[in-house]
């Protein structure tokens, strides 16, 4: 089992703890792999039943939720998300350590020891994005390297990719919001959270200026709201981006 590896954490879900989930993937490119007495332990417990197996490239969901339906209709999932089963008790908001082992042995295949702390994704913390994992090495899974906050990241959407690939992110190195490549182009530092700063001083911070795609040096560039009066006496709202 060296190309399990785990892929996605949901584990505040907004909508509460049977919609948290955990995501198993096979990184292998020919190799099917064999699940069963695969166990699941720490805050929650699970061991695979004999004959679940993974394909090559496959993704599969450990969920909270008692009914599967109902977990496929909330995250809108395709017939084809694998689903290995509901995991007993819940992943803590404020965070633990969870285990994956092998059956023969039990040997340790992932660990991770993630947190709600500051240093953490807050994004993932009950705001409807999950955690991504940014090591996917097998090996270093095994040996507790995402119990290290650098080596997650929020997911691209809220509700994650459960069961499928995620977008990839663009790279975040101060974890402020702000794309790297956005702030070398603005003249910003991509290793100083500057996304509350405000350059030309126009009220729109940085993180306001990348997301109504502004220029965070030039105050006449500015996203602008006009209530006007519109057919049938309507009054409507009027967004114009002044570049």
């Amino acid at each position: 089992k060296a190309h399990l590896v785990l892929t996605e954490l949901m584990y505040n879900a907004p909508a509460g703890p049977e919609f948290d989930y955990l995501e198993l993937h096979n990184n292998s490119t020919g190799t099917t792999l064999d699940l069963g007495g695969l166990m699941l332990s720490g805050g929650v417990r699970f061991t695979a039943p004999a004959g679940l197996t993974l394909a090559p490239g496959q993704h599969a969901l450990l969920i909270g939720h008692d009914d599967e339906m109902a977990f496929r209709k909330h995250y809108n999932l395709a017939n084809k998300a694998k689903i290995l089963g509901a995991y007993g008790g819940k992943l803590a908001n404020n965070g633990e350590t969870v285990w994956v082992r092998s059956a023969d042995g039990g040997d340790i295949l992932v660990t991770f020891n993630y947190s709600d702390d500051d240093n953490w994704p807050q994004a993932a913390d009950g705001d409807g994005h999950s955690l991504i994992p940014t090591e996917l090495d097998p090996a270093k899974q095994a040996l507790g390297a995402l119990d290290n906050p650098s080596s997650w990241q929020p997911s691209t959407t809220k509700g994650g990719s459960p069961g499928a690939d995620e977008t990839k992110p663009l790279k975040d190195t101060d974890r402020d919001g702000l794309p790297d490549e956005w702030e070398l182009a603005n003249g910003l530092n991509p290793i100083i959270d500057d996304s509350s700063a405000d350059l030309d001083n126009d009220g729109a911070d940085n993180i306001n200026e990348y997301f109504a795609n502004t220029d965070p040096a030039n105050p006449a560039s500015r996203l602008e709201l006009a209530l006007v009066l519109g057919q049938a006496d309507q009054i409507e709202a009027v967004f114009t981006l002044r570049a």
